[in-house]
This record gives structure tokens, sequence and C-alpha cells, in this order.
């Protein structure tokens, strides 16, 4: 394969691995972005459901109907979020489901609640509560002009007892209630009274009868309701808490594993990127060797070597064209050679032909003709010699043209040598750069880990401080539930008191004038003793008030309790998920770092590569150069062979054999020593 094949398979997986990297943070941020839409949706469930739950317990302190009506739209609310959960998640269509059949049947309760309070009145005058105080005043009118003290007894014990079933919810009171309503209803009908009277009494006993009878009923219905109301509401929190936790797992499980899918994905495409930079330069720097090995071999003399070790389509062109000039050089240079040596033995003999014509000038005549002949040989000759020196000179001006090909070629290639070293500095600076950017991630996640590891600390401290309130509100119920005993306990002995001071005012009245003393004294008991029964009640009604705070400032606090254990468990848990992130982003560094070292190698590697190639570009500039001079040298030798041709000629012109012998030796000596072969023979 071509390096430029190998450069273009580098850039395409590349642009894949960028693609696929792409690809996977595009795909995880939708799917990551719709388990968030649901999380939301779970969460603000949760919200609005304890939202209708505060909303609740403000209906039935202080006894509104506007938090009816805002109870029923954080329902609706609620209904709203979980079917959006169950449209955009099929998966969960049964935990939503069964989230709604809870939330149904914490609606139905919490109306029929409701309405049971409704009915029997929201302020101590309206539903049944108003026709009960409407039928007991009704009811202590009719009896206040009433001579029978036993009578009066009586409906004072009744609206006694009454008053300890209000407060206390026992069966007990309600069972001596009945009884002394009957009671009473059989005295009214044996007294002995007017008709009108008795039935006027009667009514008023009925009255009151049917309407506690009916505040009975719907206090029974109440509390049948709260039972079941209180259950569906204990159900449907965890099943929602349920919803939400499933869809926090599941953001932060497709979070991580998104996380390390990425990172595969970075990691393959990284590897196989610098795989195939490797395996490019490995392709470019083997031939390059063996043609800086080659080219040294020549430049000794060595002409007869091969290049080896090259391959890649372009160095073997590269070198298939410097073996192909290497031996048409050396075919030239054989040729010069040889031409040269036979130049040197034809002027080694006409140099003696020259001495043996001195020394036999006597014999001129004889040797004329053989001189001629010599001559015309000669001309032969150095036409001969005219034109092998111009192919020569044609031969080197080619090995000329070929040398400065070459080098241009060697220039280029150190060109895009210096360009690939510098896109390889690039790299290298880039990674760098990756390095740097990863250990300020590490250091920042570092720091977050430390952050996540106080924020665990001051979340037991706060669970610490909560139990500690916990325990106190258990401290202060105990310590009301002790003291609405004791105001039980006054309040009987108010009630024993009030007895007493109506049975010392009717033995008063028994005893005449004498008991008339006694009398106002137990009147003033009795005043006394129903001042401390009010008193008693209205300190029972502020007891059980503040009992019903306690209770629940104590459920408010076991919420809460509960609350921050689970926010200290899932600080712990994000404690470990950012020192596994700590982790995480600690070995990307180092293989951020690896990567910064291998660009940097490679940039150095790249670097004596460059500098390979200008040498090889300096030794085909210097062979052109001295193919330059061989041009000019063989130009010179074709100069000499003209000349020696036209001397021959101008011998041959010379008139008179033997007369013109002086005049071809006058012509013929400096012509011997103009040559340039003559010093080369005698060195």
């Amino acid at each position: 394969m071509s390096v430029k094949s190998r450069l273009l398979l580098v850039l395409c997986v590349s642009v894949l691995g960028f693609a696929l990297i792409f690809a996977a943070g595009l795909i995880s941020s939708k799917a990551i972005s719709r388990v968030n839409t649901l999380r939301d949706h779970a969460v603000e469930s949760h919200a609005l459901i304890l939202q209708a739950r505060r909303q609740e317990k403000n209906f039935f302190l202080r006894r509104k109907d506007e938090y009816i009506a805002s109870t029923q739209k954080h329902m609706d609310e609620v209904q709203a979020h979980i079917e959006a959960v169950a449209a955009l998640d099929l998966g969960a269509k049964d935990m939503c489901d069964q989230a709604l059949r809870l939330l149904q049947s914490y609606r139905q309760r919490f109306a029929a609640m409701a309405e049971a309070e409704q009915a029997m009145g929201l302020e101590w005058n309206q539903g049944l509560q108003g026709v009960f105080v409407t039928a007991a005043r009704a009811l202590e009118k009719a009896f206040d002009s009433y001579k029978d003290t036993d009578l009066v007894i009586t409906v004072l014990q009744l609206r006694r007892q009454e008053k300890n079933y209000l407060t206390r919810d026992e069966e007990k009171p309600l069972g001596m209630v009945r009884d002394y309503v009957a009671s009473m209803r059989r005295t009214i009908l044996n007294s002995g009274m007017a008709p009108d009277a008795v039935r006027a009494e009667s009514k008023a006993l009925a009255d009151y009868s049917d309407a506690f009878e009916g505040l009975v009923r719907k206090r029974g219905e109440l509390r049948v309701n709260e039972t079941a109301m209180v259950a569906a509401a204990r159900d449907l929190e965890p099943a929602i808490l349920a919803l939400r936790d499933h869809y926090q797992m599941r953001a932060q499980s497709l979070a991580n594993r998104f996380a390390k899918l990425t990172l595969l994905v970075e990691a393959i495409a990284a590897g196989a990127v610098i795989l195939l930079c490797l395996w490019t330069l490995m392709a470019v720097t083997r031939p390059l060797r063996a043609l800086q090995a080659y080219s040294r071999a020549v430049a000794s003399g060595r002409l007869d070597v091969k290049p080896e070790g090259v391959t890649g389509h372009e160095f073997k062109a590269l070198s298939a064209d410097l073996s192909a000039m290497v031996g048409e050089l050396r075919a030239r240079m054989d040729e010069a050679k040889r031409k040269g040596e036979e130049a040197a033995s034809q002027a080694q003999r006409a140099e003696e032909a020259m001495h043996e014509a001195r020394r036999q000038e006597t014999k001129a005549k004889e040797l004329w003709q053989r001189m001629v002949e010599l001559a015309h040989r000669a001309e032969a000759f150095s036409e001969q010699l005219a034109s092998s020196a111009e192919q020569f000179a044609a031969m080197v001006a080619q090995v000329k043209q070929g040398a400065f090909a070459q080098s241009e070629r060697m220039a280029e290639t150190a060109s895009a040598m210096h360009q690939m070293s510098a896109a390889i500095v690039e790299v290298a600076r880039g990674a760098s750069s990756a390095s740097d950017s990863a250990r300020e991630v590490r250091a920042r996640a570092r720091t977050g880990a430390d952050m996540v590891f106080l924020a665990v600390e001051s979340i037991g401290g706060v669970r610490g401080r909560t139990l500690e309130m916990h325990s106190g509100m258990e401290t202060l119920n105990k310590q009301v539930e002790a003291i609405g005993q004791v105001m039980d306990v006054i309040s009987e002995i108010a009630d024993q008191t009030n007895l007493l001071a109506l049975n010392a005012a009717i033995e008063a009245a028994r005893a005449g004038d004498a008991g008339r003393g006694f009398a106002v004294v137990a009147d003033e008991v009795r005043k006394l003793a129903e001042k401390t029964m009010t008193a008693t009640k209205e300190v029972g009604q502020r007891i059980k008030a503040i009992q019903e705070s306690a209770r629940m400032s104590m459920e408010r606090m076991h919420e809460s309790v509960q609350a921050v254990e689970k926010s200290t468990d899932l600080a712990k848990a994000s404690g470990a998920s950012q020192e596994e992130i700590v982790g995480l982003v600690e070995t990307n560094s180092g293989q951020v770092e690896a990567i910064a070292s291998a660009s940097e190698e490679q940039s150095t590697t790249s670097e004596q590569i460059n500098h390979a190639v200008v040498e090889v570009n300096r030794i085909a500039e210097e062979l052109a150069g001295g193919m330059a001079a061989s041009h000019e040298a063989v130009k010179g030798l074709s100069d000499m062979a003209v000349n020696l041709r036209t001397m021959m000629r101008e011998m041959l012109a010379l008139e008179g054999g033997p007369a013109g012998l002086a005049t071809g030796q006058a012509v013929r000596h400096p012509t011997i020593k103009a040559s340039p072969t003559h010093p080369q023979r005698r060195q």
C-alpha cells in the first residue's frame, strides 16, 4: 500500500472515530435526558403528595374549607405527573397503575373525611355540633325551673358524662349518657306533671338524645375513615418513593454505562489512530533508511550496489529511478574510461612516431607515405573520438538532468516531511494540552470528593441533632400525657365536689332555717366547683391540643429522622461515586499523558527523518553538481577531438611531400603541445 493510501486511511479512521464519539455522546445525552424527565416527574409527584398531606393536616387542624380544595388540587397534579410517567415509559406501567390506585383510594378516604367533618360542623355552631349545642342548651333551659333535685342532679350527671365522652371518646361515658337519658325519660313520665310540661320536657330530652346519637354516629364514621385514610396515605408514599428511586437509579446507571461506552470508543479510536500512524511511519522510515544506505554506497564509489528493503509504491519508483540513473552513469563512465584508454594509446603511438620522425629526418621521404596513411588514420580516429565524445556528452547531460530531477524530488520529499513533522508537533502539543486539562480535571474531581465527604460529615451531625430532638419530643409527649392524667383527676375531684355541694344544699334545704347558713356555704362551694370544672375543661382542651401538636411533632420528627438517614445514605453513595469518578479521571489522565509522551517521541523521530531527507537532498545536489562538472569535462574532450581532426586535415593539405615536412613539423608541434592529454599521460 502506498504512503498516500496509508495517510488517507489514517484520516478516514480519525474521522470515523470522531463520528463514533459524537454519536455515542448524542445517543447518551438523549437517553439520559429522557430518564431525567421521568425522574423529574417522579420527584415532583413525591413533593406534591407531601404538599397534599400538609394541606390535609391544615384542614383537620384549622377546619377551613379552602384546605380541601388545596389538597384536591395537589392530588390532581400528582395524578397528572404519574400518568405522564406511564405514557413515557411503558415498562413502569405496573408501578404507575399501583400508585394511581393508591392515590385514588387516598382521595376517596380524604373526601369522605372532609364530608364527615363538614357534616359535623367545622365550627361549634355549625352542622351536627350546632344542632347538638342548641339541643343541650334547650334541655338545660327546660329543667332550670324544675323543683325535683334528683332530676336536676341527673341532668348535671348527664352533661358531665357527655363531656367525658366528647373529650375522651370512650365507650363507658357513652353508655352512662344513654343510661341517664333513659332514667330521665322514666322520671319525666312518672313525675305527675301537667301533660304540656311532660311533652315539652320529653321533646327537649328527645331532641338532645337524637342530636347526641347523630354526633356519636358521625364520630364513628370519622374514626373509620381516618383509619382507612391513614393506611392509604402510608401505602401511597412508599409507592411514589419507589417510583422516584427507580428513575434516580436508572439515570445514574445510564450515565455510568454511557460514560464507559464513550471512554471505550475513545480508547479504541485513539489506539487505531496511533497504530495506523506507527504503521505509516514505519512504511516511510524503512524505505528512507534503505535509500539512505544506497545513496551513501553510491557516494562512496560503489556503483554496483542495489537498493535493498525498499517497499511502497512511491519509494519503489524512486528506488528504480535512482538505480537506473546509477546504472546509466556507470555505463557511461565505463565507456568514457574505455575511450580514454584508447585515446591514450593512440596518443602514445603518435608521440613515438614523432620522435622517430625527428631521429630519422633523413628518412622522411621513405616514410612520407606511411605518415600520410597515419594521418588518414588519425583523422578517422579523431572523427570517431569526436563522435564518441559528443555521445558521451549527451549521456552526461541526460545523467545531469536525472540528477537535477532527483534533487527536485528529494526537495519535495523534504518539504512533505517537514509538513508532516509540523503536523506531528501540533498533535504532540494538543496531546500535552489534553494532559494538562486531564490533570486539572483530576484535581477538581478530588476537590469535589473532599466536599462530598465534608457534606456526609455535616449530614451525620444533623442526624445526631435530629435524634436528640426526637428524644426530647418523646419526653415532652410523656410529660404532656402525665399532665392530662392530672387534669382528669382534678376534673373528677371537681365533679365530686359539685355533687357534695348539691347534696349539702339538699340537706340544708331539709334542715330549714337551721341549715340556711350551711346552704349558703354549699352554694358557694357548688359555684366554685362549677368554675373549677369549667377551668378544668378549658385546660383539658388546651392540653388535648398540646397533645395533638406533640403527636404531630413526633410524626414530623420521625419523618425528619428518616429523611436525614436517607440523606446520609445518599451522601455516602455520592461520596463513593465521586471516588470512582476520581479513579476514572486519574486513569484517563495517565492515558492522556502516555499519548502525549508517544506524540513527543513521534515528533522526535519525525525530526530525525526530516534531517535524513535533508542529508539525502544535499547528496543529490552534490551528485547533480558532479554530473555538471563531468558534462563540462566531456565537452572539453569533444572540443579537443575537433581540434585534432582539424590538425590532421591541415597536415594532409600540406604540399610538396618532403618539402613541406618542416612546415608539417612546425604545424604538428604546437598542436601536440596544446593538447590537454599529454600532461595527463606524462603524469
